[in-house]
């Protein structure tokens, strides 16, 4: 069984590498935990999201009572649900997770009903958890950010010896295997090393097994139930094998340093115990536990969205709101009301660069753009062909692009220079619109495009020299002083007409600082927003709405503010990207891309 970014529950034969019976759909959903339990007369798929645990019906694809909370609470934020694992008791099994500040809650996995009392297993945050039957009883292990390992009766909750001090870091991942007459937990040192215990004693086994100098990450950790074989993941995303089987282990890779992998998992077969691991382009490969890769790869699940765009309505979308996503997988094209995707992607989705903006044309063509060093690349949608550039055209780099509309009814891109001029170029046919608009000296990062109220065409455009500027983009005669931010470079601009008339233009610096002015008049427009993230991160303004700004940052969290009166309205993690929509039916939503693969709507939060 696995989760990915096309929003799909899939089965698999283990043995054969061939899909096994239907997928099942899920929605706003980012899969922590994955679980199949078998019931009389019942089939459950347990999913875990960071806010509750869900319980479905395998034969209906329905889920089956309410979502599980901690103190069934009636909404938790994401991440407030920590870990969660499953283990059985006598004839039911027992659903168990990580709840907010330390505190662990049971479920019968059937019913959904609480078992018995909470109880604090660490300070602040539950890391992880496993369960192993330890002398007949199954026995819970913890790890938390307080860098302690416990032991816990799985059945009271009573603790069973003493806690464990850590190693250096926090354990952000632990197995348990018994082998041999010997129960062993296995924990992952955050971006360190693996650690090894007797169960029964707390006593380390062997020493502790490293990648040498690279580290390796939580949540990568599958070990064979005959405890001869562990698979890890670095912090590359490339598994390691381990021969259990020595005393001191040595790493072995399994496959190349461009694989990247997200997910092991170990699953028994035909051929016995296979590892499997699923990577970011949704690829699926089996592993025996020596080593050897089994059979071919599978085609899984999709990558992550690096980009989520929205298009406005035009003559060929038939009233339909349009969405744009890249990632590994390429640039493809979705319907933002039914999520179903438009066309049928070839083989290969073309590649896009770091900027996209996309256009309906009054010839039908949805038309993308994206950066390169060659210049623009314009894409026809949703079949993604590449439009030839005119012959004979300059072809500088850009690092940005932005969609403008011209009075005589032209839509033009507008591209970031890298040797610092604005780029103007007719979307329809890829050929310069008058001259550059020249003013910053040095590489220009961010660049918008707004109609204003006076019908002006105004361009802005920022960069490394700490400063914005705007342009007329018919004449090509820049509009007022410059606009200075802090000490550090620009990396993102844009506009937000607002219902009242006026428009704000925003830019975010590479320090986290997001700085407002009034486009027509340049007056400071309060103070900065933090969007958080260390000097010199590279954070990502994505897209707003008219009275939206959304920012995403190198912590993989995506920030939303009230764009005139500053207020934070919430934050999204787990998200590398954002876009905001306007639907069919009048909502305003914003759209994040996922660091799994996955595309969620949500509605846009209103300021309280």
């Amino acid at each position: 069984m696995t989760a990915g970014g096309d929003d799909l529950f899939r089965l698999w034969d283990a043995s054969s590498g061939a899909p096994a019976g239907r997928a099942i759909p899920y929605s706003d959903c980012i899969v922590s935990f994955l679980g199949v339990l078998e019931a009389p007369g019942l089939r459950l798929l347990i999913s875990a999201d960071g806010t509750a645990i869900r319980r479905t019906d395998m034969e209906t694809g329905k889920e089956v009572g309410p979502r599980l909370r901690p103190h069934q609470a009636a909404w938790i934020p994401v991440g407030g649900l920590g870990p969660v694992a499953m283990f059985a008791d006598d004839d039911s099994a027992v659903l168990v997770a990580g709840g907010p500040f330390g505190s662990v809650h049971r479920w019968d996995a059937v019913s959904g009903e609480l078992l018995g009392k909470d109880w604090i297993a660490h300070d602040n945050k539950v890391l992880s958890l496993a369960v192993m039957r330890v002398d007949g009883r199954p026995m819970l292990v913890s790890s938390g950010t307080d860098g302690l390992v416990r032991r816990w009766d799985a059945v009271t909750g009573e603790p069973i010896g003493e806690a464990w001090a850590g190693p250096d870091g926090p354990v952000t991942e632990l197995v348990c295997v018994s082998a041999n007459g010997r129960s062993v937990v296995i924990g992952q040192q955050r971006k360190g090393a693996i650690h090894r215990w007797d169960a029964v004693t707390g006593e380390p086994i062997g020493t502790p097994m490293l990648v040498e100098g690279w580290g390796l990450i939580g949540g990568g950790l599958a070990v064979t139930p005959d405890g001869r074989a562990l698979l890890s993941v670095d912090q590359r995303g490339r598994p390691w094998r381990w021969d259990l089987t020595v005393d001191d282990p040595v790493a072995e890779p399994l496959s190349e340093p461009t694989a990247v992998v997200e997910a092991v998992a170990v699953v028994p077969s035909k051929q016995g115990w296979l590892f499997v691991t699923g990577g970011l382009r949704g690829r699926l490969r089996r592993w025996d536990p020596t080593g050897r890769m089994v059979g071919d790869d599978m085609s899984g699940h999709t990558a992550a969205v690096s980009q989520v765009l929205a298009v406005a309505p035009g003559p060929e979308s038939q009233g339909r709101t349009v969405l744009l996503s890249t990632g590994r997988d390429g640039l493809r094209v979705w319907d933002a009301a039914t999520g179903a995707a438009m066309g049928r992607p070839g083989v290969d989705p073309p590649q896009v660069g770091q900027g996209l903006a996309a256009v309906w044309l009054p010839d039908g063509r949805l038309l993308a753009a994206s950066t390169a060093e060659e210049g623009f690349l314009r894409y026809r949608m949703p079949a993604g062909t590449v439009e030839d550039p005119p012959a004979d055209e300059p072809e500088p780099t850009v690092t940005e692009v932005a969609v403008g509309r011209l009075p005589d009814g032209r839509h033009f891109f507008a591209g970031a220079g890298q040797d610092g001029p604005v780029y103007l170029v007719d979307a329809a046919t890829g050929e310069a619109v008058g001259e550059p608009l020249r003013g910053l000296t040095s590489q220009t990062l961010g660049v918008a495009v707004v109609t204003l109220p006076d019908s002006t065409v105004m361009v802005a455009a920022g960069g490394e020299k700490s400063q914005v500027l705007r342009w007329n983009a018919v004449t090509g005669e820049q509009i007022g002083a410059p606009l200075s931010a802090g000490e550090w470079m620009i990396l993102w601009v844009t506009f937000h007409p607002l219902s009242d008339g006026r428009v704000v233009l925003s830019a975010h610096d590479d320090d986290g600082d997001v700085y407002r002015w009034d486009a027509v008049t340049g007056e400071r427009w309060g103070p900065p927003l933090r969007a958080g993230g260390e000097p010199g991160a590279s954070l990502r303004l994505d897209a707003v709405s008219p009275e939206r700004l959304l920012v995403a940052a190198e912590d993989r969290v995506v920030r939303c503010w009230d764009v005139v009166t500053g207020e934070h309205l919430g934050d999204v993690p787990d998200a590398l990207c954002a876009t905001t929509a306007i639907l069919p039916d009048g909502r305003d939503v914003f759209v994040v891309g996922g660091t799994d693969g996955s595309i969620t709507i949500t509605p846009i939060p209103a300021p309280q």
